[in-house]
């Protein structure tokens, strides 16, 4: 997937944008994600899906060592 800077949306919204293009992102303010609490979500599919850590214990694994 690439993602172009022009697909990013980065101030925090209270609901997903209109008119959404294939795999653009948007910074949710915690209305709509399943965490409720502020996360980037992608259009995807047809549906807006949550994406990046979205709770405490939530852990990223990138490969790296810990």
């Amino acid at each position: 997937m690439n993602i172009r800077l022009s697909q990013i949306r980065s101030t925090p919204l209270g609901s997903p944008p209109d008119n959404p293009r294939v795999d653009e992102l948007y910074l949710d303010n915690g209305t709509n994600t399943k965490s409720g609490i502020m996360g980037w979500r992608m259009y995807s599919d047809g549906i807006w899906v949550d994406i990046g850590l979205q709770g405490v214990g939530d852990i990223a694994v990138d490969g790296g060592t810990f």
